[in-house]
């Protein structure tokens, strides 16, 4: 298992703190114009196809990472 400070590729990478962000990792979010609801409903909708099938961890999996739900 590789910690995450150790590099995958050729780019250097490091532990950061912030008060916003998890311990060890990063928060990943999407956002919209606040009218929009239609494309909220939808964003929604396909990502809860996407986690249902098990398909956004699998994505997550190929980049060696782990997804959290919050």
């Amino acid at each position: 298992m590789k910690t995450a400070n150790q590099s995958t590729s050729r780019f250097a990478t490091a532990d950061i703190s912030s008060p916003l962000l998890p311990p060890r990792g990063w928060a990943v979010g999407m956002a919209i114009k606040a009218g929009d609801k239609a494309l909220a409903e939808s964003l929604e909708g396909t990502m809860a196809s996407l986690r249902r099938k098990g398909e956004l961890a699998r994505i997550f999996a190929s980049h060696g990472v782990t997804l959290q739900e919050p």
